[in-house]
């Protein structure tokens, strides 16, 4: 896969949130997220990983969430969207690595098996 301008993200010009297709094959595409999941950037992340599986042959879309330091109602819901179209496209679409904080809101809203 080459790098270009769709394998690179930033949210907006704070710089709270990035991401990067960070691996690909025919069995994953990897994409690694480092900074915030909140509901000012939660649905343009959502439109870009919904963008990249259209451009996949991969089975699994493996969100690499270690960075990910907060993750917000917003961002749970945009999240279970991209793995809701992930199923549509015939994919199947894990949280790898949530931190302990992102783990807690999925906890909370009951929602902790669907994506990790």
């Amino acid at each position: 896969m080459r790098k270009d301008a769709s394998h690179h993200w930033r949210a907006d010009s704070r710089g709270t949130l990035a991401g990067a297709v960070t691996r690909t094959d025919s069995q994953q595409l990897v994409v690694t997220l480092d900074g915030e999941i909140d509901m000012a950037n939660a649905r343009n992340l959502a439109r870009w990983l919904t963008t990249l599986l259209g451009g996949t042959t991969a089975a699994t879309l493996v969100i690499d969430a270690e960075r990910v330091t907060f993750c917000d109602a917003a961002g749970v819901r945009e999240l279970l969207a991209v793995e809701q179209a992930a199923a549509r496209s015939g994919l199947s679409c894990t949280l790898r690595n949530p931190h302990r904080s992102v783990k807690q809101v999925l906890r909370m809203l009951g929602v902790e098996s669907l994506l990790t």
